[in-house]
């Protein structure tokens, strides 16, 4: 009988042991103390009840049947800083995705915009050190997103400005873009661009259109106006604008070779729009990491791009937080590379970004 009660309590002691390993393995991953996620956007209330109003026609159509849900329409200012300190996010620079304002024109657009952008102020002045903003514009109007450059650089202190990909079937090398280009470029403005599908290639797979234009769209497009900057020789006339390109550049870690090799047959005039060469041009810029931790994706960024190219990014809530600070603490790239992206990259690149907070705010 001792003998089968010691056993018996041997192997309760076992049981108890895997269950108390299993426990603490599920318990979440914190990101790397001091981390800043450049890619998180935000829902105030006031833009969810005008999607509430907007008729439901055109492409915005998708985007109203995605975001009137949540988790996005449950999004709140201590829901954000929450999702922050559960995952150990020190600072997260927020910005709102594609076709979030497309629904709206003219001047009700760049209300809308303005309103948009001095909330995300207040949000950070209110929580000091938690927020930055990549300031949205009423783009593709030229006089209205001038203006709001001005307004979001010199009142509101914005950390940068957010442009998309594409405006309609243009890129942001097209001629109709110079304007804002010149004036970012004056201003030396950290621009982040957030991919979306043109109107040439949407409803290409009928069968899952919204998915094909989010998963196979998004990074092609990113691609797309990466490939006009360079060819337009924009990347060349407008050195001081400090580029940000989301999800590690989409498809160009993958065709850079391609270009590189391919690309001289079709331009003669390379010299000019890339004197240093094409990896030069795409290995200058800065990428967010938003929904690639995952080793293929991180084995090609690291493999074209120089390590301080690289700012750590959830795509949240589009993409789980937890889910990409899991992911990145599996990849195989030791801690000195992944506190570089989560941590000390963004802070040394983003002079404008609000200090480390020294505790948590709400």
């Amino acid at each position: 009988m001792i003998g089968r009660r010691s056993a018996l309590a041997g192997l309760g002691a076992i049981v108890g042991a895997l269950a108390t390993g299993r426990a603490a393995a599920t318990v979440p991953l914190k990101a790397i103390p001091g981390t800043v996620d450049v890619h998180h956007h935000f829902y105030p209330k006031f833009l969810i009840d005008a999607w509430a109003n907007a008729p439901s026609e055109g492409d915005w159509a998708a985007y109203k049947t995605l975001f009137m849900q949540p988790p996005y329409s449950a999004w709140t200012p201590d829901s954000a800083v929450d999702l922050l300190d559960a995952n150990g996010i020190a600072t997260a620079v927020l910005s709102l995705p594609a076709g979030t304002v497309g629904f709206l024109k003219g001047a009700e657009q760049a209300r809308m915009v303005r309103r948009v952008n001095e909330f995300a102020t207040g949000l950070g002045h209110d929580r000091p050190g938690r927020f930055g903003l990549f300031a949205l514009l009423p783009m593709p109007e030229i006089a209205a997103s001038l203006a709001e450059i001005a307004h979001a650089l010199d009142n509101l202190g914005a950390t940068g400005i957010a442009l998309m990909t594409s405006y309609g079937n243009r890129w942001l090398g097209h001629p109709d873009f110079t304007a804002i280009l010149e004036e970012l470029d004056r201003r030396g403005a950290v621009v982040h661009v957030h991919p979306k599908a043109p109107p040439c290639c949407t409803n290409l797979v009928q069968s899952n259109p919204w998915g094909e234009a989010s998963l196979l769209e998004f990074p092609f497009d990113t691609g797309r106006t990466m490939f006009d900057l360079l060819q337009s020789g924009a990347f060349v006339r407008y050195r001081r604008i400090q580029w940000i390109f989301s999800h590690i550049g989409g498809v160009i870690p993958m065709l850079a070779g391609r270009l590189r090799d391919v690309g001289p047959g079709f331009w003669r005039d390379l010299d000019k729009v890339a004197p240093q060469g094409i990896d030069h041009e795409f290995q200058r810029v800065h990428y967010d990491t938003a929904a690639s931790a995952y080793e293929p994706s991180m084995r090609a960024a690291l493999a074209y791009l120089p390590v301080e190219r690289l700012l750590f990014g959830t795509d949240h809530p589009h993409y789980d937080v937890a889910r990409t600070i899991a992911g990145f603490d599996r990849l195989s790239m030791g801690k000195r590379i992944k506190t570089a992206i989560q941590r000390d990259n963004p802070r040394a690149f983003l002079t404008r970004l609000p200090a480390a907070p020294a505790r948590n705010n709400r």
